[in-house]
């Protein structure tokens, strides 16, 4: 007896009324307790999400984020903008390390790390979150706070100084002014 299987055509349209329907009850813009506007797009109170989240991310410039970390893995994915991403272990006691990132990057951040989003230009960006209650495991870390360290990152970016990738804070200092407090 020959197995019926769905066509590539119909397992296509499928998948594209599941990820439709998912983003169809889209939420409302917040502003999350990191200084970040939200829209939450896949939670467990708009489509019955139970493993994960996903919401859309928007970023200016002008907007300061507070460094914080989750008690959960998040990935994000860059869809246009630019921003630098500050990470430091879940024992570490300063930023370890600046990654770069722009369209079509994808950030995966464990639990527990400190991270926070400098903005170099307008981000739009989606996060997916092991939590399906939308940004329920947020902490801040306010101790992580360094607005030097931001204003180099944006005077490295301007200057062209500043590459896609990660980077070593060591790597980033201006001659004889460690990064690092």
């Amino acid at each position: 007896m020959d197995e019926v299987r769905p066509s590539s055509t119909e397992r296509s349209v499928s998948a594209t009324w599941q990820i439709s329907l998912a983003g169809s009850q889209q939420g409302a813009t917040i502003e999350g307790p990191q200084k970040q506007f939200f829209r939450p797009v896949a939670t467990e109170g708009l489509c019955g999400a139970s493993d994960l989240s996903a919401y859309s991310v928007a970023l200016t410039p002008d907007r300061h984020v507070i460094p914080h970390y989750h008690e959960d893995d998040r990935i994000v994915v860059m869809r246009s903008g630019t921003a630098v991403t500050l990470l430091a272990a879940p024992n570490g006691t300063s930023w370890e390390v600046a990654l770069v990132s722009g369209p079509g990057d994808m950030i995966f951040i464990p639990a527990f790390w400190r991270h926070q989003a400098v903005c170099m230009h307008d981000v739009d960006a989606l996060e997916i979150s092991g939590d399906a209650r939308f940004n329920h495991s947020v902490v801040l870390a306010p101790e992580f706070e360094r607005p030097d360290l931001e204003q180099e990152l944006r005077d490295r970016y301007s200057a062209g100084r500043l590459a896609r990738g990660a980077h070593q804070l060591t790597e980033l200092a201006r001659p004889r002014e460690s990064l690092r407090r």
